[in-house]
C-alpha cells in the first residue's frame, strides 16, 4: 500500500513551533550580528583613539627637539656675542645640533573640532620656522667657513700682530661689503627668531597638550614638554680665532 498525505497528517504540522524557531533564529542572528558590529565598532574607536594620542606625543616630541636645540643654539652662540658691535663676524660658525622631524599635521586634524582648532596651524607653524632658522643658520656657517674665514686669514697673513684691537671698521673692510651685510643680515635674523621662537614653541606645546587632555580625560599617557636648559653635546661649531676689537 503506497504512502498517502492526508489532510489529518497536515494539520498535524506544528505551525507555531516552526515560526517560534524561525524567530529565534533570526533574532539569534540579529544580536550577533549587532553584538559584532559593537565589538569591531569598539575597536575601531580605540584605535582611532591610539593614533590621536600619538600624533599628540610626536607632536610635543618634536616641538621639545626643536626647542631644546635653540636653547642649546642661544646659550652656546648667541649669548656670548650678544653685546659684541661684531657679533656678525665673532658669532661662532656650525650647524644646529637637531635636525627637523618629519610631521603631517593633518595627524591632528581631530582638534579642528575642539574648542582650540588653531592649534595643529599653530604647531606646523612652528616647526617650519625652526625649520627656516636651521637653513639660515647652515647658510650662515657655508658663508662663514668658506667665505669670510680665508678673506680674514689672508687679511692678517702678513702681520699678524694687526689682530691685537682690530676694529669693526677694519674687520668689515678685510671681508668685503657683500659678505659683511650677507653674514650681518642672517645673524641678526636668526638671533631674532631664536629669541621669538623658544616661547612659541613652548607654548604651543602646552597648549596642545591641554587639548589632548581635555580630549582624553580617560587615564591616556600625554608626555609632558619639560624644556632642557643644558648645552646640547652634538651642538657642534666651527671654532675660529677671533680677533680682539
Amino acid at each position: 500500500m503506497g504512502w498517502c498525505y492526508t489532510t489529518a497528517q497536515a494539520t498535524s504540522w506544528d505551525w507555531t513551533a516552526f515560526v517560534n524557531t524561525a524567530i529565534s533564529a533570526l533574532l539569534g542572528t540579529a544580536v550577533g550580528a549587532l553584538v559584532f558590529y559593537f565589538i569591531e565598532d569598539s575597536k575601531r574607536r580605540q584605535r582611532l583613539e591610539d593614533d590621536q594620542v600619538t600624533a599628540t606625543n610626536v607632536a610635543i616630541f618634536a616641538l621639545h627637539r626643536a626647542h631644546s636645540a635653540l636653547v642649546s643654539f642661544r646659550n652656546s652662540r648667541l649669548l656670548p656675542t650678544a653685546q659684541s658691535p661684531a657679533r656678525w663676524f665673532q658669532m661662532q660658525a656650525g650647524d644646529i645640533g637637531s635636525s627637523a622631524l618629519n610631521f603631517d599635521p593633518s595627524s591632528l586634524a581631530f582638534l579642528f573640532e575642539s574648542e582650540t582648532p588653531d592649534i595643529p596651524a599653530v604647531v606646523q607653524l612652528e616647526l617650519d620656522r625652526y625649520a627656516t632658522i636651521r637653513a639660515d643658520i647652515s647658510a650662515r656657517t657655508r658663508i662663514h667657513a668658506n667665505d669670510l674665514q680665508p678673506r680674514i686669514e689672508a687679511h692678517f697673513a702678513f702681520d699678524p700682530a694687526t689682530e691685537e684691537g682690530t676694529t669693526e671698521a677694519e674687520l668689515i673692510d678685510a671681508a668685503g661689503q657683500r659678505i659683511y651685510q650677507t653674514l650681518k643680515t642672517l645673524t641678526d635674523a636668526i638671533a631674532r627668531e631664536v629669541e621669538l621662537s623658544i616661547p612659541a614653541i613652548a607654548s604651543a606645546a602646552n597648549d596642545l597638550r591641554a587639548a589632548a587632555k581635555a580630549k582624553f580625560p580617560k587615564k591616556r599617557k600625554i608626555i609632558r614638554f619639560e624644556p632642557l636648559e643644558k648645552k646640547s653635546p652634538s651642538d657642534t661649531a666651527i671654532r675660529t680665532e677671533v680677533p680682539r676689537i
